[in-house]
């Protein structure tokens, strides 16, 4: 477009430049805002990881119980020997 066109387009009203630069803008915008939903995401996958973090974390608690168990077993034992011991007394 001539500048003489682009004087006359002015004139009459038809400058779309601006409007090209505001949809532009919107348009980078928009790419910000995805990026964010992309940020978002990537939060989201974080939140997923911790939440793994959490199940082993129960797995952890899980055994410390089975631990726990094998002490009772061990506390039973203990318990026959002592029973054989008052056997072996009478």
């Amino acid at each position: 477009m001539t500048a003489r066109a682009a004087k006359r387009k002015i004139a009459e009203g038809e400058a779309l430049s601006p409007d090209k630069k505001t949809k532009l803008q919107t348009d980078e915008n928009n790419q910000v805002l995805n990026k964010t939903k992309l940020q978002t995401d990537v939060n989201k996958q974080v939140l997923n990881k911790t939440k793994l973090q959490t199940d082993v974390k129960k797995q952890v608690l899980t055994k410390t119980e089975l631990q726990t168990d094998k002490n009772k077993q061990v506390l039973t034992k203990t318990k026959l020997q002592t029973d054989e011991n008052k056997e072996g007394t009478s």
